[in-house]
């Protein structure tokens, strides 16, 4: 695929994007970011995006939902 993620659980096939403003407000860059989105959900990831003004609390209920809901679709 060619791309590096920001955070990467490989054993889950989760990826955290994180976002910040600098890089991902532009059209062009939603853009990108959306067609990469779309290549990596394909190919099997599970991918949240995030931004530093999100609240942490809830940045890590996101990221740990996320990885215990892989987790128990990876034991079935």
């Amino acid at each position: 695929m060619g791309y590096v993620a920001d955070l990467l659980w490989p054993a889950q096939r989760f990826i955290v994007e994180v976002d910040s403003r600098r890089w991902h407000d532009g059209p062009l860059a939603r853009r990108d970011d959306h067609r990469r989105q779309a290549v990596l959900e394909a190919a099997g990831y599970a991918v949240i995006r995030v931004r530093g003004s999100h609240p942490p609390h809830q940045t890590l209920a996101r990221i740990r939902h996320g990885l215990a809901a892989r987790s128990v679709d990876r034991r079935r």
